[in-house]
């Protein structure tokens, strides 16, 4: 009955329900899937946010990117000029620094912001000096506790301050005036940044030390050659390009003395037309921003023979100085000039007057050249000019001077003799007669009519040779200008001033041509490619150099604009 009633229980109890627990696999499995199905959800949720952050700050960084090159071009476009770009002097060459542009900004009206006509220059209203405006890299702040990292960057910023030349260095030194008055390079007047101050950077590809010279590749905060914090950063994704020209014909004018280019606004060595090209030729080094200047003179001797050219070079400004070619360009209007100006100056010994009726003449020299009464010189002539004289005065009324001068250019230089070409239209005469402290002077007035005859009395003509290699400059026949005309003199002066130049082929007559490759200030080419913040890494183990990490995707925001400075002409 016991085993029954047992057995029974026993039945009893695996009838109900079961009441087991998972076990730690199920567990694990379960806990596996759900990470898995977590991810799956959450993963593309991440990603979408990360994008829309970098999104976000792409777009942010476009728009400052863009906004900055716009205003940059529309400033430069009203520029009345831009200053050639600085250049470094290193140990290695002269080094054009692309990263920043100066130039010289319209006055505009306060209200509207119209530029004002005429056009002037802005003032700064403290020191009554033009203001200038500066499109910069400012490096990052230096001093205790600052450091170059994302709350620090390189930023690009614009600058309004002052521009003064240097005459120690012959450079130009941007700067201002502090509170006591005293000069401070690299002081703005004011200051705008034009790229994000944080997480955002321009990096450094190059620094250069102002004191020694020395350059060394990305960024260091101290030259290791000397220790100087004075350096300079070069920037790649920031660039101020001047437009290069390259072979262009340029425009002769006034009887080839005068050579106009397409543009003006020449970067280089400037030059404002006073400066004479040479003896040695300009540096070309200067990161192709000088000029080059080319003179190609006609050549017959060609092969095939048939085939005559411009093909022989006599001046290459980065390669050989002709002494005899007077070249000189102005930077500002784009213009070459080749030729000089040289006066001659006749001298009339007046305490040694010619007795009247004897047919002869006022004793006089000529730029040295000495003639007698009879109007004779003992030598052959080493001056420009020599006099050109009437018959022998045996009347009264008859000229005792010379009735011209006869002008040989080719010896405008010395006595030799080298092919030259007097300028049509380029000669001007000037009386002086003095008796004591009396002084009178007449500038004589040049007419078209070459008949002596009927040449005023305060007139000349110029009678120009067909080939232009010689000239007469002929006063009145009956009445040229003489010390017979005044009483009591001390002296009395002749003084002709005329152009030549040497630019043509003396053998066949033929002018020459001038080519020309230069960088214009009147187009700028602007590049700039902000980024975000990237910490930079050793350019080597042991030197304190930091560049960019060459594996490295930076992701910058790349604008390139053209900007044409329309007001740089007037």
């Amino acid at each position: 009955m016991l085993q029954g009633k047992r057995r029974r229980r026993e039945m009893g109890r695996g009838a109900g329900p079961r009441r087991a627990g998972f076990t730690l696999v199920e567990v694990l499995v379960v806990l596996a899937i759900l990470v898995v199905l977590f991810g799956l959800l959450f993963a593309p949720m991440m990603a979408g946010m990360d994008m829309v952050s970098s999104g976000r700050g792409q777009a942010h960084l476009q728009d400052a990117a863009r906004l900055a090159a716009e205003q940059m071009q529309r400033e430069l476009a009203q520029a009345m000029y831009v200053y050639p770009l600085p250049t470094l002097m290193t140990v290695t060459g002269p080094v054009t620094d692309h990263s920043q542009i100066v130039f010289v900004p319209p006055a505009t009206d306060p209200a509207s912001g119209a530029v004002l006509t005429p056009l002037r220059p802005r003032m700064d209203a403290a020191s009554n000096e033009i203001l200038v405006t500066r499109y910069y890299v400012r490096p990052p702040r230096t001093g205790p506790g600052l450091e170059y990292d994302e709350n620090n960057p390189f930023v690009l910023v614009r600058q309004e301050g002052l521009y003064h030349y240097i005459p120690g260095t012959g450079e130009y030194e941007f700067g201002s005036y502090d509170g006591t008055g005293n000069w401070v390079r690299d002081l703005p007047i004011i200051e705008n940044a034009l790229t994000p101050q944080t997480d955002y950077d321009i990096p450094a590809t190059t620094t250069v030390c102002r004191t020694c010279g020395a350059v060394e590749v990305g960024y260091i905060s101290a030259c290791k050659a000397d220790g100087s914090t004075d350096l300079v950063y070069l920037h790649r994704d920031v660039q101020f390009v001047p437009e290069r020209i390259i072979g262009e014909a340029l425009e002769a004018e006034s009887h080839n003395t005068l050579y106009r280019a397409r543009y003006a606004n020449w970067m280089g060595t400037p030059n404002n037309g006073t400066t004479v090209l040479g003896p040695a030729p300009l540096p070309n080094g200067e990161a192709q921003m000088q000029p080059r200047l080319v003179v190609y003179r006609w050549n017959d001797a060609v092969t095939p023979p048939d085939q005559p050219s411009y093909s022989t070079i006599v001046l290459d400004s980065f390669d050989t100085i002709r002494s005899d070619i007077t070249l000189r360009w102005n930077s500002a209007d784009g213009v070459v000039q080749i030729g000089d100006t040289h006066t001659i100056h006749v001298s009339v010994d007046v305490n040694s007057p010619p007795a009247p009726l004897t047919g002869t003449f006022w004793p006089l020299s000529v730029d040295g050249d000495s003639y007698n009464s009879s109007g004779s010189m003992g030598g052959s002539p080493t001056a420009a000019g020599e006099p050109v004289y009437p018959k022998p005065p045996t009347q009264w009324g008859e000229p005792r001077m010379p009735i011209a001068i006869r002008i040989e250019p080719g010896r405008s230089d010395g006595p030799t003799l080298v092919p030259a070409k007097f300028v049509p239209g380029s000669s001007h005469v000037v009386v002086i007669a003095t008796a004591g402290t009396d002084v009178r002077r007449a500038d004589l007035t040049r007419v078209e009519n070459t008949n002596q005859s009927e040449i005023g009395r305060y007139e000349y003509c110029e009678y120009v040779d067909p080939d232009e290699q010689g000239a007469e400059i002929r006063f009145n026949r009956f009445s040229p200008p003489s010390p017979d005309d005044f009483a009591g003199l001390t002296a009395f002066d002749i003084y002709v001033t005329y152009y030549y130049r040497r630019n043509f082929d003396p053998v066949s007559g033929r002018d020459d041509v001038l080519y020309a490759d230069y960088s214009t200030g009147e187009i700028i080419n602007i590049t700039l490619i902000p980024q975000r913040y990237r910490e930079l890494e050793a350019y080597n183990p042991a030197e304190p150099n930091l560049v960019v990490p060459p594996d490295l995707v930076m992701g910058g925001v790349p604008v390139s604009l053209k900007a044409v400075t329309r007001n740089a002409r007037h």
